[in-house]
């Protein structure tokens, strides 16, 4: 089974001859034909399975999930996804501009911002993020891992997947550059700004938002305006 929407496109190509391959839409089945040339294996169409989850989804209370990461029910909840070090170098201060238009008054409202670190990769640099009491911040960390220091050895629960969910009910907007969360918060029609530069100062390409814009799988998204670039 191709697991993500990235898979065929970044992940190098399939390593073993199957029977069938399984994938989540008609857009992931032409690339197998068009990027993976298998187009002689049969290809079945299966959805996404991470989203059965969400099927007959029922959220924690709101006073209960605001209590439990410390947020004031009161007020709205911007989602954050930072990338990570490994993609870009600019997370911690894309957080900080956030920040800091929260407490400023710029963002109006005084909103909760919920940090969701990429299950996955590092994010040394966010230790660089300045924080004040007049923001309620919550870091989420999702998943459990099994190894000290292993980045990818990290799996989701039932509860994961819920906390999941319900970040996402309760979030009012993503702000998110490159994360696949963008679909999980599409599918909740909650609205999506991609901060398409690099905060205070001229990074590396291959450490800049702009690659990001170049990934064959995030050029659909852009494509079809699901996304308010910042």
């Amino acid at each position: 089974m191709v697991r993500s929407w990235d898979n065929l496109t970044n992940k190098s190509i399939i390593p073993a001859l199957t029977d069938v391959i399984l994938v989540n839409n008609g857009i992931i089945k032409d690339e197998i034909n068009t990027i993976q040339k298998a187009g002689h294996i049969p290809v079945e169409i299966v959805g996404s399975p991470q989203f059965d989850y969400y099927t007959g989804y029922k959220p924690t209370p709101k006073e209960i999930f605001f209590k439990n990461l410390g947020f004031d029910a009161d007020k709205k909840i911007i989602m954050f996804a930072p990338m990570g070090s490994k993609f870009i170098a600019s997370d911690w201060q894309i957080l900080q501009i956030l920040h800091d238009a929260i407490r400023d008054g710029s963002i109006k409202g005084k909103p909760n911002l919920l940090v969701r670190f990429p299950p996955g990769d590092g994010i040394e640099n966010l230790v660089r993020v300045k924080l004040s009491n007049e923001v309620r911040v919550f870091k989420d960390r999702p998943g459990v891992g099994f190894k000290v220091d292993e980045k990818k050895d990290k799996e989701f629960g039932r509860e994961d997947m819920i906390h999941l969910a319900d970040s996402i009910f309760y979030s009012d907007l993503l702000v998110n550059a490159g994360s696949s969360l963008c679909i999980d918060i599409a599918a909740f029609d909650k609205p999506i700004i991609f901060p398409a530069f690099d905060g205070f100062e001229k990074v590396p390409y291959f450490k800049s938002v702009k690659k990001l814009f170049e990934y064959y799988h995030y050029r659909y998204l852009l494509r079809t305006d699901a996304c308010t670039i910042a």
